[in-house]
């Protein structure tokens, strides 16, 4: 304690330890007393969390519970109409057999003038219409017996289906078959007034408006005979070659559905009578596909912001018009919103005034979703005689609980003193005595802790680090010894600067490339790289994009200016420092002077340019030799060998046939040469042009090899190329037409000659057994037909690409400008 408070840093914490001390004696007396009642209320508040947490869970269970089995009953009368729409279909299909005789043998249909229909009598099980003409002709009679036999079908299945008010069927040639027996002839205005095919029930499920030919569910609509509010879902059906017959149909009530949402099952106060007081019990609601309410509790309607009719005014079956998404309460808009998107869930809703909770889940099959609404005071109720009971307990427990908290601060203030003075003043000066030490450059200063904890793994972590410091600053000196070695004493010109143009180090290499006595000099008059070093300121500009997307760039071409002006051509290597944030800070770059070999390389061209004519113009020669004194030579001999025995009748079979043979091997020989003399220097390309000379050759290569080598040209009409250009493109179609001949293995062939502003494209492709462009040719040999082609194109100023497979064919593409060939300047 004595060390403790000798140190400033002790009596400072010790000054801070009190005022703390008195400062919490004071701030507890007056806290205390305001955080226990704050408890209090987060416990009670925790409480009602949890009451409201299950109560929202219990009421969705109730709510999908219920949605689930109305959801059943829908999906089981999608499925009877599905089933009806198949009997349906086959019945019609096989209308020759069952609609010989009908279920109920001839039954009889009368003849309405009043409405120009048909009608079956009212005895009758099902009630049958038929308005499609004044006379009932064998084919419709024959497809209302056919589905005649399923009229207990539909008795069946209106009566096993709850809730079911009708079923039917709908032919698209105007038959009605309905069940109960209506006689729908009675209600059915006159055919030359209205055509039940226009029947939304119907239209539900034509092709027109369900093209996919699902089973529809129709929106909900007032019956017009009673019995209330009706929906009716239809699957239509087709034959087996996908034309359209009918619909099948059940129509439902909704009564037993309205009823059950708005019956009082969920519970609330008792009202004066002893039953749920209706400001206070809990309701449902029951929402269409657009939102429109089919069932809620019209005296509710003012807590949901809504004005509809009144209970008196409002007949049976009358739809309420009216949707929870025109409500003046946004809560009531947002669960209107999240039952129309089909969500489900629960949620708070604030219904004039009051919250409520709020439990919803879609009825998939139709499209509705289903909400019951309870008010939460009324589940809350328990919680609030819990919060009167705590608040008693809250005050008496707070009378004590300062004092205890003082007795409790000052004993942690002496502990917290002593540990301090043990085990954190020590260890710290010795830390702080080891860093003024380094500071003064001292890097052998070695920290003792006494102790074995964090502040002893601080000590040694110290140490290790003034050890490390030590080495580095060793290596430091021999790396930076070396770098100016090579800096200074480099070939190559090596330089840094800025993004912005501007030299921050160079090398005496560098200021002698680009003419300057010394780096200073150099970096004194270079201001603007841009503008001052680079001939063309675009390629600074390209250099720096590729830097900037790329971070390092090995090899960049380009013309830099010298101090006297002269051009060097440069290789510049570079590589982008960035910033701790990410910022482009500096360049560091290599510059090599390859002007020697760039030009070396121009001449290089210029010889292979000018040796390739030398050699078309000698190959041309040599062709006009062959052709025009070796071929008229033989062609000579042939002709006298001809006529050899003309005026010699008495010459010997023998002697005739050896003179034949003689003439047919000069043939074969002037064919030779002039094959020889076409290959050397094709005369059509002369004559003809490019495009007529391939078309030819190929052609010619067809029924030479057997392999078919198919042509097309596009966009050369009118299109002039130099006759160098035209040559090279022949040679180099030659060339590939020769390796698919001799390499590929290939059956077919395709030559593609297009001109694509600015250049004309030469492609040869086949479907031969390709090859690895990668892998090494079999016996090492270098692939040398690829290497002069790819010379030509090189010559031209364009480029050769070879895209090859193994079993896949190969493809070879020249690209050369449209100008190539033409003298420059």
């Amino acid at each position: 304690m004595k060390q403790f408070l000798r140190s400033s840093l002790g009596r400072s914490i010790m000054l801070m330890a009190l005022g703390s001390v008195a400062l919490a004696v004071l701030v507890m007396s007056l806290l205390s007393m305001r955080a226990l009642y704050r408890l209090g209320d987060f416990s009670v508040s925790v409480s009602a969390r949890n009451v409201e947490a299950q109560a929202q869970r219990a009421l969705f269970a109730l709510v999908r519970e219920r949605a689930l089995r109305h959801e059943a009953l829908f999906r089981g009368a999608a499925a009877t109409t599905r089933t009806l729409a198949e009997r349906g279909a086959y019945h019609l299909e096989r209308a020759a057999l069952f609609g010989a005789q009908g279920a109920w043998g001839r039954e009889r249909f009368t003849f309405r003038p009043d409405k120009g229909l048909f009608a079956n009598p009212p005895e009758a099980l099902v009630s049958s219409v038929y308005w499609g003409a004044d006379t009932l002709d064998p084919e419709v009679r024959l497809r209302i017996n056919a589905l005649s036999h399923l009229d207990k079908s539909l008795a069946s299945a209106m009566l096993t289906t709850p809730g079911a008010a009708a079923a039917w069927f709908m032919l698209d040639d105007a038959v009605i078959r309905y069940f109960p027996n209506v006689h729908l002839a009675d209600r059915m205005a006159p055919r030359w007034e209205y055509d039940y095919r226009q029947d939304p029930c119907f239209l539900l499920a034509v092709p027109r408006t369900n093209p996919s030919g699902a089973t529809r569910w129709s929106d909900v609509y007032q019956d017009t005979v009673g019995r209330g509010l009706v929906v009716t879902v239809a699957t239509p059906f087709y034959t087996s070659d996908g034309r359209f017959q009918g619909v099948a149909g059940l129509d439902f009530s909704l009564d037993s559905v309205v009823r059950e949402v708005l019956q009082d099952r969920f519970g609330g106060a008792p009202g004066a009578d002893g039953g749920a007081s209706a400001a206070t019990r809990g309701f449902g609601i029951l929402l269409g596909r657009d939102g429109a309410a089919i069932a809620l509790p019209l005296e509710r309607a003012a807590d949901l912001g809504l004005d509809p009719p009144g209970p008196d005014t409002l007949a049976r079956g009358q739809a309420l018009n009216c949707r929870l998404a025109d409500s003046g309460e946004p809560d009531v808009r947002a669960l209107a919103q999240a039952m129309v998107a089909g969500d489900k869930g629960a949620r708070r809703v604030t219904l004039g005034g009051r919250v409520h909770l709020a439990a919803f889940h879609p009825l998939s099959a139709p499209g509705w979703s289903l909400a019951v609404l309870v008010p939460l005071d009324e589940v809350l109720a328990p919680v609030s005689d819990t919060r009167r009971a705590l608040g008693q307990e809250v005050r008496a427990l707070a009378v004590g609980l300062p004092f205890s908290a003082v007795a409790a601060a000052l004993v942690a203030v002496l502990l917290m003193m002593w540990f301090l003075g043990s085990r954190l003043l020590r260890p710290v000066r010795a830390l702080l005595e080891a860093t003024q030490a380094v500071s003064r450059g001292d890097l052998r200063h070695v920290v003792r802790m006494p102790c074995d904890d964090e502040f002893g793994e601080l000590g040694r972590a110290f140490n290790a680090m003034t050890a490390e410091l030590r080495r580095n600053q060793e290596h430091l000196r021999e790396a930076q010894e070396k770098y100016r070695s090579i800096f200074e004493s480099a070939v190559e010109g090596i330089y840094q600067s800025t993004p912005e143009g501007i030299f921050l180090n160079v090398n005496q290499a560098m200021a002698r490339l680009l003419g300057y006595d010394a780096p200073e000099d150099l970096m004194r008059a270079v201001r603007d790289i841009p503008t001052r070093i680079y001939v063309d300121p675009e390629d600074r500009a390209r250099f720096f994009g590729r830097l900037r997307a790329e971070g390092e760039v090995l090899q960049f071409e380009t013309r830099l200016r010298r101090k006297d002006g002269g051009i060097i051509w440069a290789r510049l290597g570079a590589r982008a420092v960035f910033g701790p944030g990410g910022e482009f800070v500096l360049v560091n770059g290599v510059l090599e002077d390859f002007t020697d070999v760039k030009d070396a390389r121009e001449r290089v061209r210029h010889l292979s340019q000018e040796l390739m004519r030398t050699q078309e113009r000698e190959r041309g020669r040599i062709a006009r030799d062959l052709h025009d004194g070796v071929a008229q030579t033989l062609s000579s001999l042939k002709i006298a060998a001809g006529v050899l025995f003309d005026g010699h009748p008495d010459a010997s079979p023998e002697l005739r046939r050896r003179a034949a043979e003689f003439s047919a091997r000069l043939q074969e020989c002037i064919t030779a040469v002039r094959d020889m003399a076409y290959d050397l220097r094709p005369s059509g390309l002369d004559e003809l042009g490019l495009v007529r000379t391939l078309e030819q050759y190929c052609r010619e290569f067809t029924e030479r090899t057997g392999i078919r080598a198919q042509f097309m040209a596009a966009g050369m009409d009118g299109l002039i190329l130099a006759p160098e250009a035209e040559i090279n493109l022949y040679r180099l179609a030659q060339e590939a037409l020769h390796n698919v001949e001799k390499h590929s293995g290939a059956d077919r062939a395709e030559v593609r000659l297009v001109s694509s502003h600015p250049r004309v494209i030469l492609s040869v492709t086949d479907n031969g057994r390709g090859f690895d462009p990668t892998a090494q040719p079999e016996g090492g040999h270098r692939r040398m037909g690829l290497r002069s082609m790819e010379e030509r194109a090189r010559l031209l100023g364009g480029w050769l690409d070879v895209a090859a497979q193994p079993g896949r064919g190969v493809r070879i593409k020249v690209q050369v400008p449209v100008g190539a060939g033409r003298p420059q300047g």
